[in-house]
């Protein structure tokens, strides 16, 4: 049980513009208006109007362009600049790749160095004597004397050597440093390898 009538706009302003495309596609599908013998008119917000002669159609397509979401087309222009400018990077990344480790690489000796420089203590001596009984003379009346007036500090087997070790690891703590001069004799080197 269909229905059928007419709507009676004419003289009337109809407002041309984006929020009212709806109504206007409605018009032109349903066949509500009479666009033969009636005179209708198409307002524009930019405050032009137009005469409509075509029953809106000319009007309905130039409004569907106009008011097109151009949301999609943002996206993806973006997504494809983002996609564009990542693979740029990834390039070049990959293309001086060898440069980028050695910089990582001296940046973070750099660092690291500079935070161990700040955190090193002076070492325990500077100098370690071992000698043999036939040299105690010369080292402790002579050579001793002499580097500690001269502000140095002085690893002396017989005195620092820490009890209930080794031999070998006695005289190797002291040598593992750096900045240690090592004062080992002729003789001791002998009795030594035996």
């Amino acid at each position: 049980m269909g229905f059928s009538f007419r709507v009676e706009l004419d003289q009337s302003p109809i407002l041309c513009d984006c929020p009212n495309l709806p109504f206007l596609e409605w018009v032109v599908t349903s066949g509500a208006l009479n666009f033969e013998t009636r005179d209708y008119r198409c307002y524009f917000p930019d405050t032009s109007s137009m005469d409509i002669h075509d029953g809106y159609t000319e009007v309905l397509n130039k409004l569907s362009r106009q008011c097109s979401s151009h949301e999609y087309l943002f996206f993806a222009t973006g997504a494809a600049t983002a996609g564009f400018a990542i693979f740029i990077i990834c390039s070049l990344a990959y293309r001086f790749r060898w440069k980028l480790r050695y910089m990582y690489h001296a940046a973070y000796i750099y660092v690291t160095s500079r935070r161990s420089a700040s955190s090193i203590n002076r070492f325990d001596f500077d100098v370690f004597i071992c000698f043999v009984e036939e040299d105690r003379h010369f080292v402790m009346d002579m050579l001793y004397p002499a580097l500690e007036s001269s502000g140095l500090s002085v690893f002396v087997h017989h005195r620092h050597f820490t009890a209930g070790e080794l031999i070998d690891s006695n005289i190797v703590q002291p040598c593992a440093k750096e900045n240690t001069l090592n004062a080992l004799y002729n003789k001791l080197i002998r009795d030594i390898r035996g």
